[in-house]
This record gives C-alpha cells, structure tokens and sequence, in this order.
C-alpha cells in the first residue's frame, strides 16, 4: 500500500471490506517535525504607525 496515493488507500479499504475485516479505529498521527526558526518580519513592524 503506498500511503501516499489516495486511490491505493481506497483499493486497500476495499479489499478489507470485500474480506469482512471493517476497519473499527483509526489513529492519525502526523508527526510534527520541529518548525524553523522565526525571523521577525520588520516591514510589518514599520508599517504600524506609532502611537
């Protein structure tokens, strides 16, 4: 099964369907890598007009 292909997902249900065997739970995980690190953005800052 490639996980990455919706279609061999179906065809994988499928086949579990046509052999009796529902899927009860499913567990997503995705797996959250760590995000880069942030670089402020100064333009945005300079376009605020100060108070």
């Amino acid at each position: 099964m490639d996980l990455a292909s919706t279609e061999s997902i179906a065809a994988f249900g499928e086949v579990l369907r046509g052999e009796g065997n529902p899927v009860h739970l499913l567990i997503n995980n995705a797996g959250v890598m760590t995000p880069p690190d942030r670089q402020p953005d100064v333009s945005a800052a300079a376009a605020v007009p100060p108070t």
